[in-house]
C-alpha cells in the first residue's frame, strides 16, 4: 500500500511540473520576444548616435565654411 501511495505521489508531482512548465513556457516566450525588441531599439539608438557624430563634423565645417563668405 505505500509503494503505491508513493507512485500516486509521484504521479501528482510530475502532472503538476508538467502543467507549471505549460503555463510558464508563453511567458517565457513573451519575455525573451520582449528582450528582443528592447536590444533591437537599443542597437537602432546606437546607429542613430554613430550617424549623428559622423555628420556632426560636416556640419560644423559647413557652419565655418558659410561663416567664412
Amino acid at each position: 500500500m505505500a509503494e503505491s501511495e508513493k507512485l500516486v505521489a509521484l504521479k501528482k508531482n510530475y502532472a503538476y511540473i508538467i502543467l507549471n512548465t505549460e503555463k510558464e513556457a508563453p511567458n517565457r516566450v513573451m519575455e525573451y520576444e520582449r528582450q528582443g525588441e528592447v536590444q533591437h531599439e537599443v542597437r537602432l539608438v546606437a546607429g542613430v548616435k554613430t550617424i549623428k557624430k559622423q555628420q556632426h563634423p560636416r556640419d560644423n565645417s559647413l557652419r565655418l565654411m558659410s561663416w567664412r563668405r
